[in-house]
């Protein structure tokens, strides 16, 4: 597909996760130009790329920059416009929703969303409300759900949640790492249906190798994290058999 892509015309690959790095030689041979910066999030790449001068469009770029490094970001007026609109993205997530999703990229677009202060317009605060009306139980339910195994071979510690999809854009997933930071190594957040992306975390000081991990299951990530797609929904019928699984995957990295 991508050879196809390449013949004649110009194109240019830009990412910010390390794996890309693994196949940036066989990109560059189809004629593909690899923008990588492992420290800025795509956003803020394609600004820097179109050398954007616009300063609407850069605020978005750096809102997004500051929210995909919220934990190390200091950007903290940014990080909270971004909390808002991921609210509306995770709730849009819930239901796969995409009418939603391309009614708030095109109102971005078009300065729809926010007000000259960067507040959202009353339009779109129906849809954080809902979001933090349901935000505790969803949290209450992925808390009753956690189970946490040791492997002994390997001395790790494995929590397992099982998560709304309104939680789905990361949020489940940090909750569970910073809440459960003392009892396990590694997290990993499983979401009901319609998401079947999941995300994988390990603590800071935790060596084990997560990207691998997710690469091996046809995902990807940086750093302490990252997430992987699976084929079907994980139900309560088959929850059990799905931990069973990356379990015995989690054991070839022991």
């Amino acid at each position: 597909m991508l050879e196809k892509l390449a013949e004649g015309r110009k194109v240019t690959w830009i990412d910010h996760h390390t794996g890309t790095l693994e196949h940036k030689a066989k990109l560059e041979e189809l004629g593909i130009k690899v923008n990588f910066d492992e420290k800025k999030c795509a956003s803020l790449i394609v600004a820097d790329y179109l050398s954007l001068k616009d300063p609407y469009l850069l605020k978005l770029a750096n809102i997004a920059q500051a929210n995909d490094f919220k934990h190390t970001s200091k950007d903290y007026e940014n990080i909270e416009i971004g909390n808002e609109l991921e609210k509306i993205i995770s709730l849009a997530n819930e239901s796969m929703n995409e009418d939603l999703l391309l009614e708030l990229t095109n109102y971005l677009r078009e300065g729809l969303v926010f007000n000259k202060r960067w507040k959202l317009r009353p339009s779109w605060n129906y849809y954080t409300g809902e979001f933090d009306r349901r935000e505790k139980e969803a949290y209450k339910e992925l808390d009753e759900s956690v189970s946490i195994i040791s492997l002994l071979e390997s001395k790790q510690r494995i929590l397992f949640g099982y998560c709304s999809p309104l939680l789905s854009a990361k949020p489940g997933a940090f909750h569970l790492r910073e809440k459960y930071k003392d009892d396990a190594d590694i997290f990993i957040c499983l979401f009901k249906p319609p998401v079947r992306n999941h995300i994988a975390l390990i603590n800071e000081s935790s060596k084990f190798p997560i990207v691998p991990f997710v690469q091996g299951l046809g995902g990807g990530g940086r750093g302490t994290g990252g997430g992987f797609t699976l084929d079907y929904d994980i139900t309560s019928d088959n929850y059990e058999i799905v931990k069973g699984m990356l379990i015995e995957e989690l054991r070839k990295y022991g």
